[in-house]
């Protein structure tokens, strides 16, 4: 009899360990060459947290393009400072940050974006109660962060971040 091994059968592939990144999962492998390889396991990023990653990447984008287009004077709207400019860049740059941070699994980030979705509910709240004729957009603000509060605390998103 053969003991050959299916191609069904999942089977870690030893990576030596100068060729793995100091930021991957590692679990330590067996080698028959008597030195220590590791094997390099994945972690699957919940499509929630991809999400508002992406959107929080698109949203400091815009953030930043804005403040810059108000700075150099191609925008020119009412009421707006060049201190509000360069706020809207500031915030623009850190929001790009902890997108990207969301996708490296960090929950220090994940603590970041919820506060921001809290300050957003809370904000769309109160200019509701002072602004009832333009509740539609705000709801709709307000409905976004409380979505996205859901995402970042589902069980696979919980999982994802307390490795």
């Amino acid at each position: 009899m053969s003991t050959q091994t299916s191609a069904r059968e999942s089977v870690p592939t030893p990576v030596p360990a100068h060729q793995v990144h100091a930021d991957a999962g590692l679990t330590p492998h067996a080698s028959t060459s008597g030195r220590a390889d590791r094997t390099v396991t994945t972690r699957t990023r919940p499509g929630g947290v991809v999400l508002i990653a992406v959107l929080a990447w698109i949203g400091a984008v815009a953030e930043t393009l804005s403040g810059i287009l108000v700075l150099t004077g191609i925008l020119n709207p009412v009421n707006v400072s060049t201190e509000t400019a360069w706020i809207a860049i500031v915030v623009g740059v850190g929001s790009f940050v902890i997108s990207f941070f969301l996708f490296t699994g960090s929950n220090v980030a994940r603590i970041l974006m919820t506060i921001s979705f809290v300050v957003s509910l809370l904000t769309s709240i109160f200019a509701v109660i002072t602004h009832p004729a333009d509740f539609v957009g705000l709801i709709a603000s307000g409905l976004g962060a409380v979505i996205g509060l859901a995402l970042l605390y589902t069980r696979r998103a919980n999982a994802y971040f307390a490795r």
